[in-house]
């Protein structure tokens, strides 16, 4: 088990599915032990596995010597799924000192109709966390744009970043 500190579960040759069930098996305690680990399969082959691996490293460890990582991720991975995960790991890793480039990246992907529903959701939810705002959307139909997103409170909010 990783648990023990064990990166060889890590190799970026294993199988996706093993991979991923390794990745999911560390202790939070851990992450730090396997961090480069983590790190470079942020950006394995699989997308299912680099998923896992920002939501490993950035979402629950809240690795925040790795923000580099998981902002490319979030702006550049061709996976939909990744890039909603990076969004929840770019909340997970905000402090005051990047809180205003990182709600400006988050804000322009928001209003940005050309990019995945699904992407655009966790972006939205990641600036609830961000902002502590506790009016989340119902898990159980996901978000639907009209009537779950308060673009009044968004709106606001990019104005407050200067990108009116």
């Amino acid at each position: 088990m990783i648990e023990r500190n064990s990166s060889n579960q890590l190799q970026p040759w294993l199988d996706p599915d093993e991979l991923i069930v390794s990745i999911g098996s560390i202790r939070k305690e851990s992450i730090p032990r396997v961090r480069a680990s983590l790190l470079s399969l942020c950006t394995h082959s699989d997308p299912d596995v680099r998923e896992e691996a920002v939501r490993k490293l950035f979402v629950e460890g809240k690795d925040m010597t790795g923000r580099d990582q998981v902002t490319a991720a979030f702006q550049t991975d061709p996976a939909a799924n990744v890039r909603s995960t990076a969004a929840y790991g770019i909340a997970a890793t905000s402090d005051p000192a990047s809180r205003a480039a990182d709600a400006r990246l988050l804000l322009s992907i928001l209003f940005d109709t050309m990019v995945e529903g699904e992407v655009r959701n966790a972006v939205y939810e990641a600036l609830l966390i961000m902002h502590r705002k506790r009016d989340f959307p119902s898990l159980k139909r996901g978000v639907v744009k009209d009537s779950d997103i308060d673009w009044d409170w968004a709106k606001g909010l990019r104005e407050s970043f200067g990108l009116g």
